[in-house]
This record gives C-alpha cells, structure tokens and sequence, in this order.
C-alpha cells in the first residue's frame, strides 16, 4: 500500500474518489436476482441439496456457509432461475438492510436479500462485498432512511451508484481485505475446535463419568461407586442440586427495575460507540457484526447486570436455549434483554458445557413453553434439577477449561483487533485515499 501519493480526485454522487476511478450502477456490473421462498405447505422443496439463506444467516463472516435451513433438488427445480451461482454477492434489502455475504456454493435465497452476480470482466466478487460493506448508510438511504419498515426494491438496488475502479486495482483492494478476514475466520474455527474439546472433555467426565481419578483411571469403568439419584445413578458424593441452589448469581434485564424505571432510566440504545455495550442475544449469535450500547447513565441504573467476561449467558425468549460464555471486551459490558446470566465463578465452565449439552438442552426444553413466541422464566429455571459434581472434580475440571476457554478468549482478543484494522483501513481503500 501507498500513503502520501499524489493523485488527482474527482466529485461523484456518491463522494470524492480517484480521477482514474469510474462510477456504475449495480445493474450494469452484473446481473440482480431477487430471492423467493417455496410453498412451506410442500415439505419435499425443502432439503440439504443447496443453502437457503435467510438474513440470519448472513453475519460478519464474508462467505455464507451455513444456513438455518436448505432447499432440495425438487425445490430448486420449482424456484428455477432463482438459483445463484458460487461468488455471488448477497445484500439484505428488506426490514434489515446492509448485511452482505458471498455464497460459497449454488445457493437460494429468500426475498428478503437482493444478489448481485458480478460479470467478471467488470467488477471482482470480493471487491462488491467490501464495497456493499462500507456502504451501510447509502444502502439504508434507498430502503427509506430509518422508516418503520424499509425496502430496497431490485429496481433501486440495480440503480445504486458503486465505484467501479480498475479490475487489477478492484483484485488488489480486496486482497488487502479479505487476508484480514481470512485470519478471522482462521481463529474463529479454531475457536470452534477449542469448544468440541471442551464439549468432550465435559461429556467423558459428566455424562459418561470416566473423570480421571487420582491415579488417572476413568472412574466408573475403573469401579467407581455410583449411588441412585432422582436423575439415574451418580458417582458417589455428588449431589441433585436445583440450580437456584448452586452459588451463584442469575439474574436478566429487569432484575434492575420496573418497566416505567427501565424506560425512564435506559432511554435509547446506540448503534454508534457509546459508554458501554449491550450485549443482546443477537450478537453473539452472529459475532458482533452489527454491536449496541448505552450511554453511562443507563450503565450505571444497570447495576444488576454488569458483565466482566466468562459469564454464562442464555437466552430465554424467542431463540431459547442459545448459550454463550460471555466474552471480555476492552469496555464496560452490560446485559441485553431477553437473556439471563449466571455467574458461579467455579461453576461457570461447568454450567456452559452442562447447558450447551444435550443433556442440558434437554433441561431447557423441559421448562419452555408458549405458542406466539418460546420463552422460559427464572422462577422455572431456578427450579431445575441438575447433577453437581463434587468441589474437588469439579476444580480439577475448572482448571482444565481455564486453559481451553483462555487460549480462546486470545484469539478473540486478536480477532477483535483484526476487525478493528480492517474496519479502519476499509473507507480508506474504498475511497482510494490509500493506494494500493
């Protein structure tokens, strides 16, 4: 990259670029399909044939591989030509605008998410990607600008102005890019084996009871003494706790106040850097891509809800039965809505890897219910049953997870750095205020 160079920039409808540089519309760089869903009534179109992405599944991951659900060949034949090729760019264009993703193989989409298959001897896939990324506002600005219910049609998606530079120079930028993102998606999959570790390790030693004795023999194949409990048999001294028994604090959003005292107190939530984040479900679901906050004085009426990092976070309404341990941010953290938090500081890793397990799903379900919409309360949680192994295991096990869930704590801290340089050096390169 070059800083400092001298070149000559123009005016455009859309800011001041290189003099080099050209401007088009989407719709003359390559052709714009606008997704559709298949009859839900016909079970048969739906399948694992091709991805169906919805907006959900499009977080700040730059490829689209996995989705909530999936379209079969007979589906694909119903929905004929609406089927996108692999590095095809998709843009949500309706309610939430400006996620984007590439797809990485023959996919479908819903209407909800407007695609652009880029001609190649125009414009670079990866290249738009960036570009649609950098260019939230001028997207939100077609959709209607902060309206209740905003929508890009296909017609004013495929008349957005995008800057079109040199394909060599498109290539060179988005290389830049995407080595930055490919590092983030290098730890986050390390992440995700650093977790399947800890999974196993938890299921070896809580569900299949083979913890390692003191001479290191799996205890109940080793003939371990198990005893009967309400939940089948246990090794000996361990206990049936109910949860709101176990040292630690659960707690939510409106265990600080009333709805009046809340509404009065937490008057706005920012989506620009504000004095701390609002971690909702919905971000940690989908990495961060699009964060929340609130200003000091909502920070300071939360009291109750505070976050330092390592906590256990679960949510309780609507996407029930998601769990997080909570990461650690170089800010002031508080909880979203719509969640719960536990907080036993011995029992945390335990109580992650027991609610993200079967076994604890199983024990989420138990107390779910509703039909509009799933929620749990913390009445009924603080009744659950479960298995609490004794001090001494479940020291020995903490300080096994203390080195997995640490060593995945680091590659979060450098990939929220990597997201930070890339994030900064984007409007640049986009803008060609620096070279390349």
């Amino acid at each position: 990259m070059k800083t400092g160079f001298v070149t000559k920039f123009k005016e455009t409808e859309i800011g001041t670029i290189p003099e080099e540089w050209g401007v088009s519309n989407v719709g003359k760089i390559g052709k714009v399909v606008t997704g559709k869903t298949p009859p839900t009534s016909n079970i048969n179109f739906y399948g694992d044939d091709y991805p169906f992405v919805k907006i959900p599944d499009m977080n700040d991951s730059v490829f689209i591989t996995k989705t909530g659900s999936g379209i079969s060949e007979e589906g694909a034949k119903y929905l004929g030509n609406a089927k996108l090729p692999e590095n095809s760019v998709m843009v949500s264009c309706i309610a939430t605008i400006g996620n984007v993703g590439i797809t990485s193989k023959e996919s479908f989409s819903n209407q909800q998410i407007n695609t652009l298959i880029p001609n190649k001897n125009i414009a670079d896939y990866k290249y738009l990607y960036y570009f649609f990324k950098n260019n939230k506002e001028l997207l939100e600005s077609l959709g209607g600008g902060g309206s209740v219910y905003t929508n890009i049609s296909k017609s004013k998606f495929e008349s957005m102005v995008v800057v079109v530079p040199g394909l060599s120079e498109q290539k060179q930028i988005a290389e830049i890019l995407s080595s930055l993102d490919d590092k983030i998606e290098l730890n986050r999959q390390i992440n995700v084996n650093f977790e399947k570790v800890a999974s196993s390790l938890f299921k070896q030693w809580f569900v299949d009871f083979e913890s390692p004795d003191e001479n290191g023999k799996p205890y109940k194949s080793s003939g371990g003494k198990m005893i009967d409990s309400k939940l089948d048999k246990i090794p000996e001294w361990w206990k049936i706790e109910k949860v709101g028994n176990l040292k630690l604090i659960i707690t939510d959003y409106v265990a600080n106040g009333s709805f009046a005292s809340l509404k009065e107190n937490v008057s706005k939530i920012y989506e620009h850097e504000e004095y701390a984040l609002f971690l909702r479900n919905t971000d940690l679901k989908n990495n961060f891509a699009s964060k929340r906050y609130v200003d000091k004085k909502a920070y300071d009426f939360l009291l109750k809800t505070h976050l330092k990092g390592g906590e256990v976070i679960i949510s309780n309404v609507a996407d029930v039965g998601s769990v997080y341990k909570c990461p650690t941010f170089k800010m002031p953290m508080v909880l979203g809505n719509n969640v719960i938090m536990l907080d036993g500081k011995l029992l945390n890793n335990y109580l992650y890897l027991f609610f993200t397990s079967q076994v604890g799903q199983a024990a989420i379900n138990s107390i779910t219910s509703g039909s509009a919409q799933l929620k749990f309360n913390k009445t009924d949680f603080r009744n659950l049953e479960i298995v609490k192994p004794d001090d001494e295991t479940l020291k020995r096990f903490d300080e096994i997870c203390e080195v997995i869930f640490k060593t995945i704590q680091n590659n979060e801290d450098e990939i929220n750095r990597l997201i930070s340089a890339r994030d900064s050096l984007l409007p640049r390169l986009m803008s060609g205020k620096i070279k390349v």
